[in-house]
């Protein structure tokens, strides 16, 4: 947990995330145990092999049961953003979330000026549903928040590498 909360508590993944204030080690606890308790969420650890160490998350979170439709949501240590391991981890979890969890659609809520998640996103196939005007006021501005999706027919459709 203390290894998560430096991870997110740099200012470049935190801001990205939208969360305006640092995350203490009560904070981290109280992360972990909601995930734990609720089985609509489901924490993804990501792991660097050869590092032996834990580079970030992604979550699913089941946001509609009923519809089999879930919101993917991750963070990297910012150590590790140019080496497509997030492409590769979020590959696996769409892959995960469609032929384990037999979903329907995936989304994701991007701030307009994370160009690292939005780019991955849409690497691996999320296509942009639409845009929150002006959703969230970060630095000293009002910026947008994108909205994109994957459908599981799309993803069986894509020989994305």
């Amino acid at each position: 947990l203390e290894r998560l909360r430096n991870i997110v508590n740099n200012p470049e993944v935190r801001i990205p995330l939208g969360y305006r204030k640092p995350f203490n080690m009560p904070d981290e606890h109280d992360w972990y145990k909601e995930k734990k308790e609720d089985d609509s969420k489901i924490p993804l650890v990501i792991y660097h092999k050869e590092d032996q160490k834990i580079i970030g998350v992604l979550e699913l979170d089941i946001t509609d049961i009923k519809s089999r439709v879930a919101e993917i949501g991750f963070n990297i240590d910012v150590n590790y953003h140019s080496n497509c391991i997030g492409t590769e981890f979020a590959k696996l979890a769409v892959e995960y979330g469609f032929n384990e969890l037999n979903l329907h659609k995936i989304w994701a809520r991007v701030y307009e000026f994370n160009d690292k998640s939005l780019g991955l996103l849409k690497k691996i196939g999320f296509k942009q549903e639409g845009t929150l005007r002006e959703h969230a006021y970060m630095k000293g501005e009002y910026v947008d928040k994108t909205r994109l999706g994957l459908l599981r027919e799309e993803w069986n459709k894509n020989d994305i590498e």
